[in-house]
């Protein structure tokens, strides 16, 4: 897969204090990443990018221009897919925009529960519709908040 395809970035790692009652019980490492999946076109195959996220293998990702039932990519779930593929069992998908007769948009996939989860639409004057997506996510008893636009 050409270099140019795989827009990849890992956007941070830090540590959370988990705690309870006023005493730390342990660190935990998150590991977070960015993926623009350019809708699993341009020869990107379903396969090579589930790999690629594999490999990476970050707790927590949120995934740009995914299509949703579209007639383009067959009327296909790509973040259902997606999180199939990668062993995520938790995952939303934020719709920005209907499209080719389904959704155009961007999600979260996680290796935690996704307790709460919101689409926050916003406008840019002159443009398409934008949103981004909002998720709590819990992780050893501690909530974080995700977001993913």
């Amino acid at each position: 897969m050409r270099k140019s395809l795989i827009i990849l970035s890992v956007l941070s790692f830090f540590i959370l204090n988990i705690t309870g009652c006023g005493e730390m019980k342990q660190k935990t490492k998150i590991t977070v990443a960015s993926y623009n999946v350019q809708c699993l076109s341009y020869g990107a195959q379903l396969e090579q990018i589930s790999e690629e996220i594999k490999n990476i293998s970050p707790d927590i990702i949120g995934i740009q221009e995914l299509d949703n039932n579209t007639r383009r990519t067959n009327n296909t779930n790509q973040l259902a897919q997606l999180s199939q593929a990668t062993d995520y069992k938790y995952f939303y998908f934020s719709k920005t925009i209907d499209f080719d007769g389904g959704e155009y948009g961007h999600g979260i996939m996680s290796k935690y529960p996704i307790t709460s989860f919101k689409t926050i639409p916003f406008t840019i004057q002159d443009s398409e519709n934008r949103c981004f997506s909002r998720a709590e996510i819990e992780i050893n008893g501690t909530k974080i908040v995700f977001y993913n636009t």
